[in-house]
């Protein structure tokens, strides 16, 4: 059975579940992320292998104190993006499976007035993400800082790159406080593309670069 939760301090870790994704990582998790809850959460087998792909550090959290303390954060984390993402369009075709694997994963990112969160030219697709905000706006903007478009709650950024496997072609920047949800890539390839692909490519023919 179970025993432990973890939450990552540093290092990088893949995800692989058997006979699916030909065995290749089907999730890639990164410092701040978590994972381990579920078969505490439902008392199940772990469904996943995860293994580390750099030296790593790792908090566990025993069965007892995740019961007791995690798992009432874990459903209000569920709930709130849960009900966040049903105000997106672009995930209005998502099923509630899709939904849920989405909300396990998405990691909360803050941002300030002026934080660059995507700079042109940054070629590393591995470590690209998908953001959707969920509080303030930000700007699209040229390498010169001409502004193409401002985007604000239920808009999402970051997609061009992930579906073309182009670099980064504008920076946005954070303009005020903003809060963002973000989707790593390989989720963004497992699910969101399949569900959502056609409506994010037609919607990058609405985009001025």
């Amino acid at each position: 059975a179970a025993d432990n939760f973890y939450v990552i301090d540093s290092g990088e870790f893949d995800v692989f579940v058997r006979n699916i994704n030909d065995d290749k990582p089907v999730l890639h998790y990164v410092p701040g992320q978590s994972f381990g809850e579920l078969a505490l959460m439902y008392n199940c087998p772990r469904a996943a292998t995860v293994t580390a792909v750099s030296d790593g550090l790792l908090w566990a959290v025993d069965r007892h104190a995740f019961r007791h303390i995690i798992v009432d954060a874990t459903k209000k984390k569920r709930e709130k993006y849960e009900s966040w993402f049903a105000t997106i369009p672009l995930l209005k075709d998502c099923n509630p499976f899709d939904i849920g694997q989405i909300t396990d994963a998405v990691c909360p990112k803050a941002y300030k007035d002026g934080d660059v969160i995507i700079t042109a030219g940054d070629h590393n697709y591995e470590q690209m993400s998908l953001f959707f905000i969920e509080e303030g706006t930000c700007t699209a903007q040229k390498i010169d800082g001409t502004v193409l478009t401002t985007l604000g709650p239920t808009d999402y950024f970051g997609e061009v790159s992930l579906l073309r496997t182009v670099p980064r072609t504008c920076n946005v920047v954070a303009k005020g406080d903003v809060k963002v949800g973000s989707v790593d890539s390989a989720l963004f390839n497992r699910i969101l593309v399949d569900v959502c692909g056609d409506a994010m490519t037609a919607h990058m023919k609405t985009y001025t670069m």
